[in-house]
């Protein structure tokens, strides 16, 4: 079904998109602790909501994009940017930003499959119970020889032993 096509589309979209914010994470924070040691490698935990940057990359979509939007925002307005340089910076932001839009599509996706596989349902159940009225009525004005000629003959499922 295409919404699914779209919604898997959308996911991969959103994967290339996190692994992106995620290298740009690895490299900023890998950076910065390079040059700062472990007093820096605090400091950017303690920015992050006592995060670690390997806790910060296994987040996902909206929950990664909204903890790094935080951190650059904070680290914009911190005069060393917390020991990133502003390539680095740059990079988190653009990555993320990235990442946002392509969290948005996959969850609209999301929804829109769903909507079908609901549509999809009822209009299912909606011919099942028009084809059980109409059986109905010709089992009722017909004769079983006739019917037997009109109507699909179908084989019931037989279980296997191992089922």
């Amino acid at each position: 079904n295409r919404a699914e096509g779209a919604e898997r589309a959308a996911y991969d979209a959103k994967e290339v998109s996190e692994d992106a914010a995620d290298d740009a994470v690895r490299a900023g924070f890998g950076y910065a602790g390079l040059l700062g040691g472990t007093e820096a490698k605090l400091l950017l935990r303690a920015v992050c909501g006592g995060r670690t940057y390997g806790e910060l990359i296994r987040l996902t979509g909206h929950e990664q994009v909204n903890a790094l939007r935080s951190f650059t925002q904070q680290a914009r307005e911190s005069a060393d940017r917390f020991g990133l340089t502003e390539k680095h910076l740059e990079n988190i932001e653009t990555t993320n930003e990235a990442l946002a839009v392509t969290a948005t599509a996959a969850d609209d996706a999301a929804r829109v499959t769903a909507a079908a596989r609901l549509a999809r349902r009822e209009a299912d159940a909606a011919f099942i119970k028009g084809a059980r009225v109409s059986n109905k009525i010709l089992t009722a004005l017909l004769p079983r020889e006739t019917l037997a000629t009109l109507l699909p003959r179908f084989e019931r499922r037989r279980a296997s032993a191992g089922e």
